[in-house]
C-alpha cells in the first residue's frame, strides 16, 4: 500500500451574522476555530472523493486509470501548527496494496484532482459563501 500526504494550513473561520454576512474572522487560538475545522474534515471525509476520480483524465495525464487503485482520500489534523497557530491539515491518499507507484507524475495528478475538488467539487458546496453551519450560538463558515 502506498500513501501520499499533502499539508495545508491556509483556512479561515468566519463568524457570520443572521444574514450570512461576515462579522469577523476567528483567530486560530479561539477554541471554536478548531471545531469549525473539524466540521470541514468531517464533510471532506464523508464525501469519499476517491469515488469521483476521473479515469479519462488519468488516462490522458498518466496513460492508465487510477480510480480502482485508490483506496481512500481523507483529511485529518496533522498534529502541528504553522507560525500563526493555524493547525496543519493533511490529506492522505491511500492506494490498494501493490497497485500504484507514487511517482512525481501520479502525485501531480492527485494534487490537481484534490485542488479541483476544493475549488469546484466538494469545496464549492462546503466553503463560504455557499455553506455555513452552527456551533453553539455561532453561525460559522470556512474559507
Amino acid at each position: 500500500m502506498s500513501k501520499y500526504i499533502t499539508l495545508s494550513s491556509d483556512y479561515h473561520v468566519l463568524c457570520l451574522n443572521e444574514n450570512g454576512e461576515i462579522e469577523r474572522q476567528l483567530q486560530a487560538d479561539d477554541p471554536i476555530f478548531e471545531k469549525a475545522i473539524e466540521k470541514m474534515i468531517e464533510s471532506f471525509n464523508e464525501a469519499r472523493l476517491e469515488q469521483y476520480l476521473d479515469d479519462d483524465m488519468a488516462k490522458k495525464c498518466l496513460g492508465y486509470t487510477v480510480k480502482d487503485k485508490i483506496r481512500s482520500i481523507r483529511m485529518q489534523f496533522a498534529g502541528k501548527k504553522d507560525e500563526d497557530g493555524n493547525p496543519y491539515i493533511k490529506i492522505i491518499t491511500e492506494t490498494h496494496p501493490r497497485t500504484l507507484v507514487m511517482t512525481k507524475k501520479v502525485r501531480a495528478f492527485l494534487d490537481d484532482y484534490i485542488s479541483a475538488q476544493f475549488c469546484d467539487g466538494w469545496g464549492e458546496g462546503f466553503f463560504y459563501p455557499y455553506n455555513s453551519f452552527q456551533i453553539g450560538q455561532m453561525r460559522l463558515a470556512v474559507e
